[in-house]
């Protein structure tokens, strides 16, 4: 009874461990584990570079794959339960691996979706926000061999929002909103509403993005001014 009470605790532990990896230091996993520490390099106009991940990123979504392209297991998290703010360890047998991440998934209900296959040419990002309020989506790739060692691999994402704006010159100021009584509207329409793990677009639907219209002076002549933030 003694030694099946000593299995039965040492199985506890490894579960515990292997859970424990997703979240906190190498110290507490078993085996080869991954650091995944995840980067967005924002440029500014001066050519300076800051890492905004904190401060943009709500949540991450990281998608493994195999060397085949065969899902294994996929990892949500909020930004806030990674260590330091920015790094995920992971626990991974030897072999070659694909991982995908996605920033804001979560934050803005976006759709996985894999038509019931395991490959990873199948899986989708359905992104449905149409408004003015696009909530910022991330993406990032990478390709990791795990051996006999713990590695470091860091994810550059890539932000897939913009911000378009569009502006009206020499419009009388209207009396009311800023786009009343001019005889103009402006619109957007794309297709960029679904992604592809490689992060390129697949939607066959088009969907109209709406603006939020504002008035401004420069030089003294008044500009509608149309901005969209857009997928």
């Amino acid at each position: 009874m003694k030694t099946l009470a000593r299995i039965f605790i040492g199985l506890l532990a490894l579960m515990s461990g292997l859970s424990s990896c997703l979240t906190e230091d190498l110290s507490d996993c078993i085996g080869q584990t991954v650091a995944l520490r995840f980067v967005f390099t924002h440029h500014d106009q001066t050519e300076e570079t800051t890492d905004l991940f904190t401060e943009l990123v709500k949540d991450i979504s990281v998608y493994i794959f195999d060397e085949n392209d065969t899902y294994i297991r996929h990892i949500d998290i909020p930004q806030s339960s990674l260590t330091h703010g920015h790094t995920l360890y992971i626990n991974l047998e030897e072999g070659e691996y694909k991982i995908t991440a996605w920033a804001n998934l979560l934050e803005m209900n976006a759709l996985v979706e894999n038509g019931g296959k395991t490959s990873r040419a199948d899986y989708t990002v359905g992104v449905t926000e149409t408004h003015s309020a696009v909530t910022d989506l991330f993406h990032g790739s990478i390709n990791v061999t795990m051996e006999d060692k713990d590695v470091s691999k860091e994810i550059q994402l890539i932000r897939n929002t913009h911000i378009v704006r569009v502006m009206l010159l020499g419009l009388p100021a209207p009396t009311r909103s800023p786009i009343d009584h001019t005889g103009y509207s402006v619109a957007i329409h794309g297709k960029n509403t679904k992604f592809n793990f490689e992060n390129n677009p697949v939607a066959e639907v088009t969907v109209p993005y709406t603006p939020e219209y504002s008035g401004i002076h420069i030089d003294n002549n008044y500009i509608v001014q149309a901005e969209f933030k857009v997928q």
